[in-house]
Parts: structure tokens; sequence; C-alpha cells
């Protein structure tokens, strides 16, 4: 039987809190993407100004009182610490989901990202705008915590409608 706070699939980390946030995997260094999933080896307190603008953190190790879980839960960003090999699994620009509840995180066939994208629309909390071709969005970052409206952050949609089980 699963741990509390665990996923049962292989591979899984420790859920941290946040809800659910899916987005563009990013180590912290160079460019961030649009809707950052931020994918460390370690919570390190000095990537706490990082917060506002992610749709998700991942980390291979530290647990759910580690300053940064803390932190990321009071920012709603989803959030899972002891992910096995999370940097090497999930590397730069990998699609990717996190689920802060039970710790699971997952690579997104991109299929379904396709079909999510085409899905953005006016997102709660800032404004989204499509291109004419209905792909690329854009977004207004946060200023601060978010208001409990969801844990994506504005324009970040939510792939999970467009997985399959």
């Amino acid at each position: 039987m699963p741990e509390p706070g665990r996923s049962g699939a292989a591979g899984a980390g420790q859920g941290a809190g946040g809800g659910f946030g899916s987005g563009t995997a990013w180590h912290g260094a160079g460019e961030r993407p649009r809707c950052p999933v931020l994918v460390v080896r370690t919570l390190d307190p000095s990537l706490a100004p990082l917060l506002p603008a992610l749709a998700a953190l991942v980390a291979e190790t530290g647990s759910v009182l580690s300053h940064l879980a803390v932190l990321a839960r009071e920012y709603d960003v989803p959030t899972a610490v002891g992910v096995p090999d999370a940097v090497e699994r999930f590397p730069e620009g990998t699609r990717m989901s996190v689920d802060g509840g039970t710790g699971a995180v997952d690579e997104i066939r991109v299929t379904a990202l396709a079909e999510a994208t085409e899905r953005v629309t006016e997102g709660a909390g800032g404004s989204v705008r499509t291109d004419s071709a209905g792909g690329g969005a854009s977004m207004d970052a946060p200023a601060g915590p978010r208001d409990g409206d969801g844990p994506l952050p504005p324009g970040c949609p939510d792939y999970r409608e467009g997985m399959a089980s």
C-alpha cells in the first residue's frame, strides 16, 4: 500500500501541495519558457523569487517541510519532492505535469499538448491571447500569491483534459 501523499506510480515523488500544474521543464538557467516547471536536484531557498511565475516545482531531494516547499504552498505552486532522477528524466523543454497532492510527475504526449493549447481561452487573474492560428499564447505573470482560483499561472493550459488514460 502506498504511503499517504504518494502516488502508486513508479518513480513518483511525494506531493508537497499546491494542486495540479503543467508546463515546460526548465532547470533554472537560460531563457525561462512560458509556463515553466522548475526541475532541480535540491530545494534551495535562493530559488524563492522564481516561485510566483512557476507552473510547478519538482525536486529530486527535499521534504514537504523544506523551506522552499512551504513557500511554494503559499504561492499555490504544485510541488513534488523526492522525485528520483528528475533532472535526467525531464530535460529542459519536456512538456510535463505535476500533481502536488500525489507527487505524480509525468511527461505529456505532444498530441495532447497541441489539442489542449488550442483550447486556451481567457484565464483567471491575467489575460491570455492566442494568435490567429490558435497556437501561441502569452500571459501576464502573477504579482504574488495566487487567489486559490487554480494553481496554474494565467495562460498555462490544463493538459489533463487532453490526456488519455
